[in-house]
């Protein structure tokens, strides 16, 4: 599965909501995820893509503060 495979299937079986919700959650933790630089690395990755799936920082923002977070 490549990327495009991957948030195809995000953005079928998740609302923009619900990516939202879990982008801006990872945000915080972006920085040092884990104790693995690797694996901190592709959480950045993921998040950046989830952002950019529901239309970029404000859009995610606004979707999370829509949701209470």
């Amino acid at each position: 599965m490549d990327a495009k495979d991957l948030l195809d299937a995000v953005r079928e079986q998740l609302s923009p909501h619900a990516v939202a919700a879990i982008a801006w959650r990872c945000k915080f933790n972006s920085s040092s995820f884990t104790n693995n630089d690797n694996v901190d690395r592709q959480v950045r990755w993921f998040t950046e893509q989830l952002t950019a799936l529901v239309g970029g920082l404000d859009q995610r923002d606004r979707l999370a503060k829509e949701l209470g977070l």
